[in-house]
């Protein structure tokens, strides 16, 4: 099936009751499948999956599907992931699941909730990264090198790292940098930012810290 979006192949039934929105249940597969015009998420690109889906609705605002299957690649902030095995229910821009990416610059299990439904998106989660080259991904661009590993139990908000506000908690963190290496255990950050000032407080095994004043947090 081609469509607007990209192109569909499905072995499902379908359903469409009269003034009910269209139900489906079966296996999809897509290539190329634009999926951030689907979420109405501007950072995110093409989708190629091959899933198990059940639901029904055909626009973000009726979605209500329980999705099992795998992401054979994914378009994020200018990068694609590749391997990533979903298992959640998507409703009202709303996921609630687990992914766990084999990405070789992104390797990680996530267990939470993303809320895309607000202005500006929302999660709480727990993470396991294992490897997370950030310089890669796009998600830090001031050195070449930089890996992370951590388990981090999130609550923010935020789009990009310089725009994040909420709190984490992690352990088992290990940076690495073209400069050295950071390791720690038992932290817990706060940040906030905003248009007028940016305050980050920080306590951990290794130093406690608060920094105040106008900065961005991928430049720290």
């Amino acid at each position: 099936l081609e469509t607007a979006l990209g192109q569909i192949a499905a072995n499902a039934t379908l359903k469409t009751p009269s003034g009910k929105e269209i139900a489906y249940s079966g296996y999809f597969k897509t290539v190329g499948f634009n999926i951030g015009s689907l979420v109405e998420s501007p950072q995110v690109g093409e989708v190629s999956l091959d899933a198990r889906i059940e639901g029904s609705g055909a626009t973000v605002k009726t979605l209500n599907a329980k999705v099992e299957g795998r992401i054979q690649a994914v378009r994020y902030n200018h990068y694609v992931y590749h391997a990533i095995d979903v298992n959640g229910t998507f409703r009202n821009r709303l996921f609630n699941g687990t992914l766990s990416s084999a990405d070789s610059n992104a390797n990680f299990h996530f267990t939470g909730k993303a809320d895309l439904s607000k202005k500006i998106p929302e999660m709480n989660a727990d993470i396991a990264i294992y490897r997370l080259d950030m310089y890669k991904c796009h998600l830090l661009r001031d050195d070449s090198i930089s890996v992370l590993s951590a388990m981090i139990s999130a609550n923010i908000t935020g789009e990009s790292i310089d725009d994040i506000n909420g709190s984490v908690q992690a352990n088992k963190v290990k940076l690495v940098r073209s400069n050295g290496v950071i390791q720690m255990d038992n932290t817990d950050i706060q940040i906030i930012q905003n248009e007028n000032s940016n305050t980050l407080s920080m306590i951990s095994s290794v130093l406690d810290a608060e920094v105040s004043g106008r900065f961005t947090a991928s430049t720290l």
